[in-house]
């Protein structure tokens, strides 16, 4: 039960059996949309009064609003009590810009924060053999990929000594043998760690990616 006073106004969705109870102690309106593309059932209601609205046999997006004094209202769900609501795989979306590959709101939010989500990482790149020093913040994340290989081998400690203890990766490289290392997840390397040392042995070519 919900109940608003002059100038406010109330939104909700109900399938096509729900219903909405009404106590008009003042004035007030109710409108409603379809919201099957095929099924146009649009309610308009220019003056409440205290009765039961619906059910209008189409799922709908209602508004209803106070002009004055206090309109108090209870919705129900008209499917064994369920509360009424819409997949976000049912939702289906324009995307006039041409952002999302996915034609619906499940599918776009999930690129979305696919997207999100590497806005921080950092690439770092190397190219011969040799130890690295790779200055951290707050890494949540570590991969190690080699573009190009050749014979020898790449190693990765949590901190920025050669000597570190933890050795988040290590991998034997060859000739034409490209690789991709999943380090791991901080702190279960070394929350305290504030660099990444690589040892390079060989001329590989690759980057490492952390995130913040």
């Amino acid at each position: 039960m919900a109940s608003i006073t002059a100038g406010q106004t109330g939104t909700f969705t109900l399938d096509a059996f729900g219903y909405i109870d009404v106590v008009a102690a003042g004035d007030g309106t109710l409108n409603a949309t379809s919201r099957a593309p095929n099924l146009k059932s649009n309610v308009s209601i220019s003056k409440l009064a205290s009765v039961r609205y619906g059910p209008y046999g189409v799922p709908m997006d209602f508004t209803i609003a106070c002009t004055n004094g206090t309109i108090t209202y209870t919705t129900t769900a008209g499917y064994a009590g369920a509360a009424a609501s819409v997949a976000a795989d049912d939702v289906t979306i324009i995307d006039a810009g041409g952002y999302f590959t996915g034609a619906e709101v499940e599918t776009a939010l999930q690129e979305l924060g696919a997207d999100v989500a590497g806005i921080n990482a950092q690439t770092f790149y190397f190219s011969a053999a040799g130890t690295y020093i790779v200055a951290l913040g707050p890494v949540t994340a570590y991969s190690l990929f080699l573009t190009t290989s050749v014979v020898g081998s790449v190693r990765i400690y949590d901190n920025t000594a050669a000597s570190g203890p933890d050795v988040l990766g290590s991998t034997a490289t060859a000739v034409a043998s490209n690789v991709s290392i999943p380090i791991g997840t901080a702190p279960t390397y070394g929350a305290a760690a504030t660099g990444l040392c690589l040892v390079v042995v060989g001329n590989n070519v690759g980057y490492l990616t952390f995130g913040g």
